[in-house]
C-alpha cells in the first residue's frame, strides 16, 4: 500500500516562506572593538568592598587592579577609565583608614595596658 505525498493544508503547495532578514550586528558601547574593560569594573567593586566591609584585603586589591585598569583604559582610549580612578582612590583610602584605625587602638592598648 503506497501512502499519498502530503499537501500542506489551505492549498499552500509550492509556495516558499519569504527569506530571513540578515542578522543585526551586536552594538558595543566601547571604541575598542567592542570589548569592555573588565579590569577597571573589579577595580571599582573592590574598592567599594574595601570601604563597606572587607577593608584592608579588598583595598590592596581596589589599588592593584586601578592601576591596571587605568594602564588598560589608556590603551583602550579611555574606556573604564573613571571606573578604574575611582576604585585606585577608594582601595587608598581604605589602606589609609585601616591603618589610621590600627594606630589608634594600638595607642588605646598601650594607654590602657600603662593605667595598671
Amino acid at each position: 500500500m503506497t501512502v499519498p505525498p502530503y499537501e500542506p493544508p489551505f492549498g499552500g503547495g509550492g509556495i516558499t516562506p519569504p527569506p530571513m532578514p540578515p542578522p543585526i550586528p551586536p552594538t558595543g558601547g566601547s571604541s575598542y572593538g567592542g570589548q569592555k574593560n573588565d579590569t577597571a569594573l573589579y577595580a571599582m567593586i573592590a574598592g567599594i568592598l574595601s570601604l563597606v566591609c572587607c577593608g584592608f584585603i579588598a583595598g590592596i586589591a581596589a589599588i592593584i587592579l586601578g592601576k591596571q585598569g587605568m594602564n588598560k583604559a589608556e590603551l583602550m582610549g579611555g574606556e573604564g577609565e573613571g571606573q578604574a580612578k575611582a576604585g585606585f582612590i577608594m582601595g587608598i583610602i581604605s589602606c589609609a583608614l585601616t591603618a589610621v584605625t590600627f594606630v589608634i587602638y594600638l595607642l588605646a592598648f598601650a594607654v590602657t595596658a600603662g593605667t595598671n
